[in-house]
C-alpha cells in the first residue's frame, strides 16, 4: 500500500485534531500508518510509532512538521510509558493479539477521555497463519463497548492483495 492509499483509507474529519496532539501507532511496522496519521495532524504533533520488531521506518518525512518517534516495544505486553494520548491507530496489528480485551484494558489507561481509536483490519472470520486472531468489522462493537466506545464509524475499505477479503478502517469514539 502506498502512503496516499493509507491516508485515504483513514481520513475522516473526526481524527483531524485542530491543535498539536500526541498519537500512537501501535504495531507500526515500517510506519506507513504513522506517516498517514501524521499527514492529517497539525504541526507540533508527535506520533509514536510503537513496534516490537526492529523494522526501519519508511524513508519519508511528514510534510507538516509532525514528529514521528520510534519506540521499540510490544504494545500488547509491555508498558508503553507514553504521555496521555489524544488518539490511537492500530493498523493490521490487532489480528496478532489473542487476548484483545486485556490488551485494550491496558491501552485505555494511556488515552485521554474521548480519544479516538482508528482500526485498520482484515474483514475475516477464519484464522490463518497470517491472521491468527481475526477482527471482522462485526466484532468491533463487542470489543470496544466495554470501554465506553459506542460510536463506530466505518471510514473506508479496499480489497486485500493477500486474500479475497477486504481491509476496512473504522473510527471508534466514546
Amino acid at each position: 500500500m502506498e502512503l496516499s492509499e493509507a491516508i485515504q483509507l483513514i481520513d475522516t474529519p473526526e481524527i483531524r485534531i485542530n491543535h498539536p496532539s500526541v498519537w500512537a501507532d501501535l504495531g507500526a511496522g515500517s510506519g506507513l500508518f504513522s506517516f498517514a496519521i501524521a499527514e492529517l495532524q497539525k504541526p507540533g504533533t508527535v506520533v509514536y510509532a510503537v513496534e516490537k520488531n526492529h523494522v526501519p521506518l519508511l524513508k519519508a518525512k511528514p510534510s507538516n512538521n509532525v514528529e514521528i518517534k520510534l519506540l521499540h516495544k510490544d504494545f500488547a505486553s509491555e508498558d508503553l510509558d507514553l504521555p496521555p494520548l489524544d488518539g490511537v491507530i492500530i493498523a493490521n496489528a490487532l489480528h496478532f493479539i489473542g487476548d484483545k480485551m486485556s490488551c485494550l484494558e491496558k491501552l485505555m489507561k494511556q488515552v485521554k477521555p474521548g480519544a479516538p481509536f482508528v482500526i485498520v483490519e482484515y474483514d475475516l472470520y477464519v484464522a490463518s497463519r497470517w491472521v491468527p486472531y481475526p477482527l471482522p468489522q462485526s466484532e468491533l462493537a463487542d470489543l470496544f463497548h466495554p470501554f465506553g466506545y459506542h460510536m463506530i464509524k466505518m471510514i473506508g475499505d479496499k480489497p486485500s492483495v493477500y486474500n479475497r477479503s477486504r481491509i476496512y478502517s473504522a473510527l471508534l469514539r466514546p
